[in-house]
């Protein structure tokens, strides 16, 4: 079982940080946590979340959430590890109708998800 969560979320015992996309993370790890004992945590940049969540819906006309996209966004990163042929159960937490004013506003993620412009300079800069 894996165990995903947004990078700066302290659920499953990573390291606290800043978090913009709402809904999604804590910033005290809740005691329901402890019963839980993944095989494995990932943790999700929210570029990569709202990436995942733009794709998603220019692919399949769908709005997600971020928790959803997260999920997506992890399957992703997990998926060469994974055989042809092989079962991946995911479950997709909310939809994206509450999302319109951050992850699906083009404004918003500029201000916020400045990582994503980051990224586009760096792979830039190395030739991608």
């Amino acid at each position: 079982m894996v165990a995903v969560e947004p990078a700066g979320s302290v659920t499953f015992g990573g390291p606290p940080g800043k978090r913009n996309i709402p809904g999604i993370g804590t910033s005290v790890r809740p005691k329901l946590a402890d019963f839980a004992h993944p095989d494995r945590v990932v943790a999700v940049d929210e570029a990569r979340t709202v990436e995942a969540c733009l794709s998603f819906v220019r692919d399949y006309h769908l709005l997600i959430g971020g928790s959803t996209g997260t999920v997506l966004a992890a399957i992703q990163e997990l998926a060469p590890e994974f055989s042809p042929g092989e079962t991946i159960v995911a479950i997709s937490p909310d939809l994206g109708e509450k999302y319109m004013d951050t992850i699906y506003d083009p404004a918003w993620v500029e201000k916020k998800i400045t990582v994503l412009e980051t990224d586009k300079q760096a792979a830039l800069a190395m030739g991608k």
